[in-house]
């Protein structure tokens, strides 16, 4: 997995990628003059994260997948109270309704209780969960499969 953003983001975007990269345990690649199309060469078949931005705030996130956008969600972010642990184990994903369906479709990440780390989906927001409590949390504006996901 590659989390990425737009190409100049602000530093609450940044802020925003790192943390999901850091609870993924995966990368995070400042996109600076990469194309998509780059960016999707350099994952391949895993999903890459593209993190986006409006009026510098941290706004919506795409989910591609072999090549294809399979996911759209706009959001708010809840901010961390403290700093965020380096280290997480490999997160498990648990919840319900349509975005939790197409979030554990789209990534391939097991679906489990939470317990040590894990992110809890439903339609309305997606909480981030490690060490020993609430990390951050997205709140959903609106979600939408791609047209193109089969």
């Amino acid at each position: 997995m590659l989390i990425s953003s737009s190409r100049s983001p602000s530093q609450s975007t940044r802020s925003v990628c790192k943390w999901l990269a850091s609870f993924f345990g995966c990368s995070y690649l400042n996109r600076g003059k990469r194309s998509l199309g780059e960016l999707l060469e350099l994952e391949g078949s895993d999903p890459l994260i593209l993190v986006g931005e409006y009026h510098g705030n941290p706004s919506s996130f795409l989910i591609y997948t072999d090549g294809v956008e399979r996911l759209s969600v706009w959001m708010t972010v809840t901010a961390p109270q403290e700093k965020l642990p380096r280290r997480l184990p490999k997160p498990s994903i648990e919840g319900k309704g349509d975005l939790f369906n197409l979030l554990s479709s789209a990534l391939a990440i097991p679906v489990g209780e939470c317990n040590k780390s894990c992110f809890r989906v439903s339609d309305d927001t997606i909480d981030f969960f490690g060490g020993n409590g609430l990390l951050f949390r997205f709140n959903v504006k609106s979600f939408k499969e791609c047209v193109d996901a089969q």
